[in-house]
């Protein structure tokens, strides 16, 4: 299902309702994440301007079995903890978001295989990343020098 610009609901995904992406969304988030999209396996925003402080909240507590989640452009500067709750996460794009810090509990995404930041505002990843065993893919950036930001590892 996917919600346009007139916030007129519109059949174009698929049946099985597993998949998910907003390209423009005037409604409050609550309402295109109902309760009926348990089965929820992939979700993507590409709305810049979605600002609800609790997207994530949302998403980890009604579709726990998510395998696919895309963020880009997030508003946000922080993810929260009930991201280790998805415990069948295999892809995570944080890709151009406002995103600075990841919470450790991103150690239990135990099935995470790729974690992109790109061009997002990570500094730094927190020590737990290394218990990602099957992380495939790791798309980050580290640029220096007087405009440019440092990336390091924590520890």
């Amino acid at each position: 299902h996917s919600y346009n610009f007139q916030n007129k609901h519109e059949e174009f995904l698929e049946k099985d309702e597993r998949r998910m992406v907003i390209h423009k969304l005037d409604k409050d988030v609550n309402q295109a994440i109902s309760s009926e999209w348990s089965r929820l396996r992939s979700f993507v925003t590409l709305e810049r301007n979605m600002s609800s402080p609790n997207l994530l909240t949302l998403v980890a507590g009604k579709c726990r079995y998510m395998s696919v989640l895309e963020l880009i452009g997030l508003p946000k500067d922080n993810i929260p903890n009930v991201i280790g709750d998805l415990f069948n996460l295999k892809h995570l794009s944080l890709r151009d978001s406002m995103v600075k810090f990841l919470p450790n509990s991103i150690e239990k995404l135990s099935n995470l295989m790729t974690l992109d930041l790109c061009k997002s505002e990570i500094q730094e990843l927190p020590g737990g990343i290394v218990k990602l065993k099957k992380l495939r893919h790791l798309f980050a950036e580290k640029l220096n020098g007087k405009f440019w930001r440092d990336f390091q590892w924590s520890t």
